[in-house]
This record gives C-alpha cells, structure tokens and sequence, in this order.
C-alpha cells in the first residue's frame, strides 16, 4: 500500500529545470524514512523564494502559486545528488545542500490555494508553510487527509 506525502518548494527558477520531485537537504534526510517507488505525493509552492547565483549570474525565480501545484507518484527510491547539483547558493549568500531526491512520474498538475490546504490539513489560515515540518520541507500524510486533497486538487 502506498504512503502518502507533502511537500513544500519554493517557486521554479527562470532557467525552465525541471523541479517537480521531492528534494530533501542533507540534514534532514531522515524526515522522509520510508519514502519509496509507488507512493504518493503533494508538491506545494510558495509564493516566492530566493533567487540563485550560479557561476557569478543570477538566476530568478518565478512568480509563485502558494499553491498546491502537483499531485505525483514517487517513481524512484530516494538517492544522494552529486554534490555540483545538490547545493544551492542563494543570491544574498546563503546556502543549502538539497543532497537528496526522490523523482516523480504520472503528474497531475493544477492549483488547490494555501486556505483551503490549510483547512483540510487543520492548520491556521495564515500558515504559509514555510519552515514546514520544523525545516524538513515534507511529512507524511494520512490517507484521509491524502483523499481529501485529492478530492479538492481534482475538483471533486
């Protein structure tokens, strides 16, 4: 039986990469135990996030959804990144080692809004998910909770 999960993104960069998996800093790893081939999951995105500097450019970022703005399966088990595409260096100078991803396939793409994710996940109406779950960035769900953002993700 598939487990099912949440995840937090901040918005896509100008560069067009593809970022629609779950991407978990070295640091916490083990937030997603158990995470595996077949197992489903909500990818969330913030309004705005950081831009990055790579190669002495800056790369911006997207006009965010705070939103859901995906529904997948989890396709591969999760895997450690090579070091040159795991390390973000944001354009103030901080920096973050997302050393680990779980790729997705059998995308469902759209927009549930952050209130109504709030309201099916029990949370207050001005959660903006950032620092979610305590900085890891993603948590299991239920599978009620699961089925029930599916359902309004759908438009069911």
């Amino acid at each position: 039986m598939p487990r099912y999960w949440f995840t937090t993104h901040y918005p896509p960069l100008s560069d067009g990469r593809d970022t629609l998996h779950v991407y978990l800093q070295d640091k916490h790893r083990d937030a997603a135990n158990g995470i595996s081939t077949g197992d489903r999951v909500f990818i969330y995105e913030h309004l705005a996030g950081p831009d990055l500097r790579r190669d002495g450019e800056i790369i911006a970022r997207l006009h965010g959804k705070a939103a859901i703005v995906c529904e997948a399966k989890i396709s591969t088990a999760l895997y450690k990144r090579r070091m040159d595409g795991a390390r973000e260096v944001y354009a103030d100078g901080r920096d973050a080692n997302y050393a680990w991803v779980a790729e997705t396939a059998e995308r469902t793409t759209g927009r549930l809004p952050r209130l109504r994710v709030n309201a099916i996940m029990g949370y207050k109406p001005g959660n903006r998910f950032h620092g979610f779950n305590s900085g890891r960035g993603i948590k299991e769900l239920k599978p009620g909770i699961y089925q029930e953002l599916l359902a309004a993700f759908l438009g069911r």
